[in-house]
């Protein structure tokens, strides 16, 4: 496999999912460690992923490998979405510079009585951000779950929850950050019809739908309770 194919492979297997930003930011709220950098070499191990150094681009293990290195970036970028989301909640505070991390992976071609090249993969295109520290307010351990979504759904500890009603109470955690109660309530209406709706087994009666200009809309039965998203 030439180097720029296996470059391609990485970033095709590359997948930052909601649900790793999510236990990402549960990772974080459980530990007192100060330095981004830090926390988010902690994160991945905890995962038990590692990335091969070098990546051999030779040999039957070159997809495993090509989809460990892709995980390893998705778990860095996941951790790193993490904190600058549980930072603007307010739960984190960022101090001193902002740094840049663009994510590099050692390749090479030489294996045991073979000849071949070493190089490495600058990803540029995947370039994120920390701030050289992060402090923890007083108060971020009593108020956490109520000003993020994923940490407020964690809490919650739902099974199988609907897309509709998981976005419901996502609103509300979002208007409750920003002490718009009376959105509070009306989204926590919504998702607790579209629980109920959901325990009498009656098919359609909770659902997000788009109109024209692209804004999702939350439904219960006929009516409308707002928008799923801004």
């Amino acid at each position: 496999m030439s180097p720029e194919d296996g470059k391609e492979a990485v970033l095709e297997r590359l997948k930052v999912s909601r649900a790793d930003i999510a236990a990402a930011k549960s990772f974080v709220v459980r530990t007192t460690e100060h330095s981004p950098s830090n926390l988010l070499d902690q994160w991945i191990t905890s995962n038990e992923v590692s990335c091969p150094e070098p990546l051999i681009l030779r040999g039957d293990d070159v997809d495993d490998d090509l989809r460990k290195a892709a995980r390893f970036l998705s778990l860095r970028l996941a951790g790193a979405y993490a904190l600058w989301e549980l930072i603007w909640a307010g739960f984190l505070i960022p101090a001193g510079d902002i740094l840049e991390e663009a994510p590099t992976i050692q390749y090479t071609t030489v294996i045991p009585g073979s000849g071949g090249y070493s190089g490495g993969w600058d990803f540029g295109e995947l370039t994120f951000s920390y701030p050289v520290r992060i402090y923890r307010p007083v108060e971020a351990a009593q108020s956490s779950v109520f000003t993020d979504g994923d940490l407020y759904l964690q809490e919650l500890s739902l099974i199988d929850l609907h897309p509709g009603i998981e976005e419901a109470l996502r609103e509300a955690v979002r208007c409750f950050r920003y002490d718009l109660f009376t959105g509070t309530v009306a989204m926590l209406g919504a998702a607790s019809e579209g629980i109920w709706s959901s325990c009498e087994c009656l098919p359609g009666l909770f659902q997000v739908r788009e109109d024209r200009k692209g804004t999702r809309w939350i439904f219960t039965r006929n009516r409308t309770f707002g928008q799923a998203n801004h």
